[in-house]
């Protein structure tokens, strides 16, 4: 990946790679296997949870979660993490210890990645630890984690997809795109194409080359066909449903210099006049590494050029609404598809550290003449030790309010509990969270099995009987008997995707709950979750790979040829 080394040089990298991760990691690990529901831990536990049962009981691709909000997609939430390599893992091992492994790797992945983008951009192996050590060491990994925001791991990607990019592979930039979006990287992905736009235009006006454009559009064109089963299913749920946010978020500088450069960096700390938990905002970068970086710009300016432009864009669009209001970077950008539904335009802080890192890997070979490389590498060791202090604590937040199990329900059934943040021991218990958080509607015509108006989690809405034969996730099988038409209504949120596979029916939305609207007689229904939308991510993921396949092996070919 970087010039004149080949991949046996990297073990020492990825050694010290894991060595970091695991002592960053320390306050997570001591309690390895062990999860508790503070704060969005509880959601998210949900959607590591929900997948994994869902195969491992019922044998079935994880479509639709009928545990969360009366009933809503699965792997259209954007959020949700199941298509990843990482998902055998949690198969294997149970959500709760995967999850504990996957976020060290992913900070090994973090600093391995910014150490290899620094070689990329020509620095040597002991300047490209200062990006290694101030990326994968910044606080805003360990606030969101330790808050629960388990979406945030994908931007371990990020140095491995501006790399690979740079060294024109952009299937592969595809590759770990497309790895970043199935991991729920609903953040990192957009945020890491700004980065790779900034570079490209800035490659292609100092080249005078429409390469590096064209590398970008194959590598976003990759991602997209690769992450299609996943990314077709979300684009419809949010054409279907959208989740516009307010794009009027502001950041002002007393707050950036807090987020950057505050030792105190306490998610749990009193959020005053914040809008949001600290968790949003913070991003520590020690002022020794800020220090290098500053002498990198100052004495290699030509070479920093371009991340100096990264760290620009990226504090422009962090600040919001405060550059320009309504015509504000964030706010042009906010009127882009997907990025609408986001909000918090400080996350961009993490993108602007990387670009600090990336000037202290410059800094680091511009002092040393001067220093000598002991001196950095003591200074560099200084930074990480500073930065594991201020920020890896919070990731002891995770294991802070344990999951209180209930007595487990025989068959599914719905209910209404008055905290929101008792959906993962709900669906432990095989029901679903009536009461939940970021529900698609407002409301759910779903009610809960200890509301006084319940009638059963199946119903007709005329004289008959009905009776449940199978419930899964994704499937549904009734008996239904009936002396004239009449209405079935399922205890769930209706959706577009179900269907009847067979007996006699036509799926319809009955005060917003899924409903089957039957003849007189009897008949055996059988309902399904089916995603075309999935489906057709599948064949086009495949296509992708074959056509990226046989252009390898014809390229080979060519120039094996003796005609050449």
């Amino acid at each position: 990946m970087f010039p004149n080394a080949g991949w046996i040089r990297l073990l020492v990298p990825a050694a010290l790679s894991i060595v970091f991760a695991a002592a960053f990691c320390w306050p997570l690990l001591e309690h390895f296997g062990e999860l508790g529901v503070a704060s969005d831990w509880d959601e998210h536990q949900l959607y590591h949870w929900v997948p994994y049962e869902t195969v491992r009981s019922y044998g079935q691709i994880p479509l639709w979660n009928p545990f969360e909000c009366g009933g809503m997609p699965m792997l259209a939430n954007p959020q949700s993490r199941w298509l990843s390599p990482f998902f055998l893992l949690h198969l294997w091992l149970g959500p709760a210890r995967a999850m504990h492994i996957e976020i060290v790797a992913h900070i090994a992945l973090a600093w391995l990645g910014a150490f290899v983008l620094g070689r990329v951009y020509g620095v040597s192996r002991l300047a490209a630890m200062a990006p290694a050590v101030v990326f994968a060491g910044c606080s805003s990994f360990y606030l969101h984690l330790g808050e629960g925001h388990t979406h945030w791991l994908p931007y371990a990607y990020m140095p491995w997809i501006v790399a690979a990019t740079t060294v024109r592979r952009p299937f592969v930039a595809g590759m770990l795109l497309a790895v970043a979006i199935g991991e729920g990287g609903i953040y990192a992905v957009p945020h890491t194409l700004v980065v790779l736009g900034v570079l490209a235009l800035h490659r292609s006006i100092t080249e005078r080359s429409t390469l590096p454009m064209i590398h970008l559009a194959v590598a976003a064109l990759a991602a997209a066909c690769l992450a299609a089963p996943k990314l077709l299913p979300m684009l419809n749920l949010l054409e279907d449903r959208p989740r516009l946010t307010q794009s009027a978020e502001r950041m002002d500088l007393s707050l950036l210099g807090e987020a950057l450069f505050a030792r105190t960096q306490d998610l749990d700390a009193d959020r005053g006049t914040r809008p949001y938990g600290f968790h949003e905002y913070g991003a520590y970068v020690s002022p020794v590494a800020l220090a290098i970086a500053i002498a990198g710009v100052l004495r290699q300016r030509r070479a920093s050029v371009p991340w100096v432009l990264v760290a620009a864009v990226a504090l422009m669009l962090a600040f919001g609404h405060t550059l320009g209001g309504s015509y504000s970077p964030w706010a042009l950008l906010h009127r882009l598809p997907i990025i609408d539904s986001q909000h918090v335009p400080s996350r961009f802080l993490l993108t602007t550290v990387l670009a600090f890192g990336m000037l202290a890997g410059r800094g680091v070979d511009a002092l040393a003449p001067m220093l000598g490389r002991g001196t950095l590498a003591a200074l560099l060791v200084t930074a990480a030790i500073d930065a594991g202090v201020v920020g890896t604590f919070n990731l002891g937040y995770a294991h802070e309010r344990p999951v209180v199990d209930r007595p487990r329900a025989q068959t599914f059934v719905q209910f209404r509990d008055e905290s929101n943040k008792t959906m993962y021991a709900l669906a432990r218990a095989n029901m679903g969270a009536l009461n939940c958080y970021e529900p698609l509607d407002p409301d759910t015509s779903a009610v809960g099995i200890n509301e006084p108006h319940y009638r059963g989690e199946q119903l007709l809405l005329e004289r008959g009987t009905v009776s449940l034969v199978e419930w899964t996730p994704n499937r549904l099988v009734f008996d239904v008997a009936s002396d004239g038409p009449n209405v079935l209504v399922v205890n769930q949120n209706h959706d577009p995707l179900w269907r009847a596979a067979s007996g006699r029916g036509e799926v319809m939305a009955h005060e917003g709950l899924l409903a089957v609207r039957v003849p007189a007689g009897s008949t055996r229904l059988v309902l399904v979750y089916q995603s075309t939308w999935f489906i057709a991510g599948v064949a086009l993921a495949l296509a992708a790979l074959l056509v990226a396949g046989a252009t390898a092996l014809s390229r080979r070919l060519l120039t094996r040829s003796p005609l050449r």
